[in-house]
């Protein structure tokens, strides 16, 4: 199971309360809100935490399709990051216990993704993708065609048979009908599209 989340960094229509304090009060917990305060880009701090928390919640919808974003319920260790290469490494607290949550981050997006067993972060495969238009409707049909090109590409599938389907509000790959192995999460925002899942042979 996985779940990702990426943020255009220069997209103007930002929700202007996401640039507000108090409401990263309703968002952060204390030990987080001071964190991203200390930062020096306090702004990308936030989204930071944004994406990870959106991350851990679509893990969890995996297990429990009833369950409402609640952000501060996702409290993110900020003392125990892990930096390898363009990746920072966190371990998450949730009503399910602890997550692992990777974050990659570049001058014009982060996506971060969120796994149960740290072992996962291994098995996981992420990808992060230009998007030409920003409605919601073009970047999910974008999204999608690229992810099947993507599975396509990398099976032995025709990409005629190969769909994406919501079950429980979860994005699942179907081959001819049916339900694959893949565990998929899919995420778009601004300029930018991702989609993460667990290597699993289809």
């Amino acid at each position: 199971m996985i779940g990702t989340d990426i943020i255009d960094l220069n997209y103007q229509d930002h929700p202007s309360r996401w640039k507000e304090e108090r409401y990263w009060q309703k968002v952060l917990v204390e030990e987080e809100l001071v964190w991203v305060k200390a930062q020096e880009k306090p702004f990308i701090a936030f989204l930071i935490s944004w994406a990870i928390k959106e991350a851990a919640y679509k893990l969890v919808c995996n297990i429990d399709h009833q369950h409402r974003f609640i952000p501060k319920i996702f409290t993110i260790n900020y003392l125990r990051e892990i930096k390898y290469y363009d990746s920072i490494y966190y371990k998450v607290n949730s009503p399910y216990g602890e997550l692992f949550a990777e974050l990659k981050s570049t001058a014009t997006f982060i996506q971060a993704i969120a796994v149960f067993k740290q072992s996962d972060l291994h098995q996981a495969k992420t990808y992060s993708f230009p998007l030409s238009e920003t409605d919601l409707r073009s970047q999910s049909f974008q999204t999608k065609k690229i992810i099947l090109e993507h599975f396509s590409k990398n099976s032995s599938f025709d990409n005629r048979i190969l769909e994406i389907r919501k079950k429980n509000s979860i994005p699942g790959l179907y081959i001819s009908g049916k339900e694959s192995q893949i565990e998929l999460s899919i995420s778009h925002h601004g300029h930018w599209g991702a989609f993460a899942y667990v290597d699993t042979p289809l």
